[in-house]
């Protein structure tokens, strides 16, 4: 007798693993003992019994080991060269398990299993051709099994052979029609084949014996789409959330295709049952805030993303959230305090630093404003906005030469910038260097004539400067 063991060999790429070998799990009955031999025996059926436990806990190493000795002990025997085969499959030692298999098959001739024990073992040198006529030795005995047939496919499918692949995946099937694996090697064949609705026929027979497989749905709706039955593909996606419907990371999906097509208060509400069925789930509290954002709940936004700063205190986006819902609700110092434990934490953050800039600019906190715009600057040294507003920032608290510095970087970065020229030019007039602010004044004017407060700060400058200043082309004339 034999029992099957779960797969542990990757399978050719996309399709199900090859069904290891089976364990042999009676060991047969030696020739008749022979004076002395008893002990020898006892000793043999007793590793034999402890190397099928081995197995089938997973403990390929130890069961190996046992077999070695019923080999060593009773070589005459197929079972024990069978069972250490396995092992030695299962251990990925596969020219060893070859060997063992031979050695069984030696001994006898139409063991069927040994023959998918020796084209396994084959598979995994890369063996195929000579794995596949294995494959066909062992669906020539019987019983017809299954197992034999899939495996046989398998083998067809990654020597690209769809076709035959197909006709092992049938038999197999029509021994066992709701085995799932081959199904699904089914339609992987005739996708080789460029057959979708054979394809197509195969993964509804896989949604058919189970109806919560997530991956057939998507399989499914891939299929569709590309056949361009979109309305179909639409409908299998719906089927797919419902049975899903106790999937955290679906419901965060399909609360994700909600939010996209504006359908907020049903995205809201996947999003919740996302955290219901798995509170620590990061990514829907964050979306779950930004949705009801986007409808101007910020309290309850406000409430989402300090479950997420529960779950990750340092998180960069909920920190950044956190800021804004509460600047949103007019707690002016604690998004200000916030702003600035964001902007610390992800310094790498144009839009962290423009917030704290922003929220500095409504407090008048000139400090936190310009470390705000020297860490934009951090990111950007040729952001002219930035620039600018660090020249105005500086020039608030007195420090000329810095300011004027911040407002030469912004003109070498753009000549033309009125902003920075009529900053520049401010800052000069008020220093007394009313030449250089009033040259300033009439660039601005040149770059922007409707500019009203250059206008009207270069009138002020010219009669501070005594009247109406002469054009370089007329210094020098009576």
């Amino acid at each position: 007798m034999a029992d099957a063991i779960a797969p542990q060999v990757p399978p050719p790429p996309g399709a199900p693993a090859k069904v290891p070998p089976r364990i042999r799990t009676v060991l047969s009955a030696a020739d008749p003992p022979k004076s002395g031999a008893d002990d020898k025996q006892r000793a043999a059926a007793e590793h034999f019994v402890a190397g099928i436990a081995h197995l089938r806990e997973g403990r390929s190493e130890e069961a190996h080991a046992a077999f070695e000795f019923v080999t060593r002990a009773l070589p005459g025997l197929s079972d024990g060269w069978h069972n250490r085969g396995v092992a030695l499959a299962l251990l990925g030692r596969f020219r060893e398990s070859l060997a063992a298999f031979d050695a069984a098959i030696r001994l006898q001739r139409d063991d069927a299993d040994s023959w998918d024990g020796r084209a396994f073992a084959l598979g995994g040198l890369g063996r195929l051709d000579e794995a596949l006529q294995a494959h066909d030795e062992a669906v020539r005995f019987p019983p017809p099994r299954a197992d034999f047939w899939h495996n046989r496919g398998l083998s067809h499918l990654a020597l690209d052979h769809p076709r035959q692949a197909v006709e092992s995946f049938d038999k197999a099937l029509a021994l066992e029609p709701d085995r799932v694996p081959s199904w699904h090697a089914r339609a992987l064949a005739f996708q080789k084949m460029g057959r979708p609705q054979d394809e197509l026929h195969s993964v509804d027979q896989i949604l058919r014996i189970d109806p919560a497989s997530i991956a057939g749905w998507r399989w499914r709706i891939e299929l569709l789409t590309t056949m361009g039955q979109d309305k179909e593909a639409k409908a299998a996606r719906l089927q797919m959330y419902r049975a899903g419907n106790a999937d955290p990371a679906l419901q965060l999906e399909h609360g994700a295709a909600l939010a996209a097509r504006g359908r907020e208060e049903k995205a809201q509400a996947c999003f919740r049952e996302a955290v219901r069925l798995d509170p620590n789930r990061l990514e829907a509290w964050l979306q779950l805030a930004l949705s009801l954002d986007r409808q101007s709940k910020h309290a309850d936004a406000l409430a989402a993303t300090e479950q997420v700063l529960r779950l990750e205190p340092s998180n960069p986006g909920a920190l950044l959230q956190r800021a804004r819902f509460l600047a949103e609700l007019g707690n002016a110092g604690e998004a200000l305090d916030a702003a600035e434990g964001a902007a610390r934490a992800n310094p790498s953050s144009p839009a962290a630093f423009q917030l704290l800039a922003d929220l500095a600019r409504r407090a008048d906190r000139l400090d936190l404003l310009e470390r705000a715009l020297r860490g934009a600057l951090a990111l950007d040294p040729r952001d002219v906005a930035c620039l600018h507003d660090l020249g105005v920032v500086l020039g608030r608290q007195g420090r000329v030469r810095e300011a004027l510095a911040a407002f030469d970087r912004a003109l070498r970065v753009k000549p033309n910038s009125a902003a920075a020229l009529f900053n520049k030019a401010a800052l000069l007039e008020a220093q007394g260097n009313l030449d250089a602010a009033l040259t300033l004044y009439d660039q601005v004017l040149r770059f922007n004539p409707g500019h009203k407060q250059a206008t009207e700060r270069k009138a002020v400058a010219q009669r501070a400067r005594g009247g109406k200043r002469r054009r370089p082309a007329d210094r020098g004339a009576p």
